[in-house]
């Protein structure tokens, strides 16, 4: 175990994660890959940009750690599938990598063909400031 990590190691992965992230899902369960966010769980997917999330820029989270923001979606977020939205996750489709899920702050019943929104929230690591 490592005993100090420079915050700029943490800032090199959030700053790849807000540079290449273009997807943001929601999903019935919590997705460990790609394709269980893209596919086997998806509900919803929203593309960042414009008036969806975006990854902000890393900074101290609390005082042992450092966070990314990602920016509310307010709109463009598409409905695929009628099914209990429990999770979201952030994603790079291109490289097929998915960089971060977790859960709702509450489940929600979603259908098919309809729109979602989502409040920002934060990707946090935790360690030196």
């Amino acid at each position: 175990m490592v005993a100090y990590l420079d915050s700029s190691v943490f800032d090199a992965g959030l700053t790849a994660m807000g540079t290449n992230a273009n997807k943001v899902f929601i999903d019935t369960a919590q997705p460990t890959t790609y394709t269980a966010a893209s596919s086997t769980n998806l509900c919803g997917t929203a593309t960042p940009g414009g008036a969806n999330a975006t990854v902000g820029a890393p900074a101290v989270y609390n005082t042992d750690g450092r966070k990314v923001t990602v920016a509310a979606i307010n709109s463009g977020g598409s409905i695929s599938a009628t099914a209990t939205a429990a999770y979201w996750a952030v994603a790079y489709s291109t490289g097929s990598i998915l960089y971060a899920s977790y859960s709702l702050s509450a489940t929600q019943a979603v259908t098919n063909g309809n729109s979602f929104t989502l409040a920002a929230f934060d990707i946090s690591l935790r360690g030196p400031t």
